[in-house]
């Protein structure tokens, strides 16, 4: 994934699935997927509440992006044009957005492709 393609990423459960696997390092569970919208379980999210480990909602979410910025120790900043900017720290590249929880998927991203 190129700088490019980390630009242009829609808020999507694609997106959600990227950040599970490469930010969050989350196996994925696809056996019963066809039962869940198509969607995988995430075994190691199961509790007495979630029978299924229920995939985060990174990219539209607020509290389940915040997990990424806790992990990745991230900067989130408003912009005065209704945008989110986020970046890792003084001198790092960050990226924007048009909601938070976007634009800490999209500086995760780029974090991880970098490394």
């Amino acid at each position: 994934m190129d700088i490019d393609d980390v630009m242009n990423i829609a808020a999507s459960r694609q997106t959600d699935i990227l950040i599970a696997e490469k930010v969050m390092g989350l196996s994925l569970d696809w056996e019963f997927a066809e039962f869940q919208n198509g969607e995988p379980a995430v075994p190691t999210l199961r509790d007495k509440y979630d029978e299924i480990g229920i995939l985060p909602f990174y990219s539209t979410n607020i509290s389940d992006a915040w997990n990424v910025v806790e992990k990745l120790r991230l900067t989130i900043e408003p912009t005065a044009i209704n945008k989110w900017y986020v970046h890792q720290g003084a001198g790092s590249d960050g990226v924007y957005a048009g909601t938070a929880p976007l634009a800490i998927c999209r500086a995760a991203l780029l974090y991880v492709s970098s490394i």
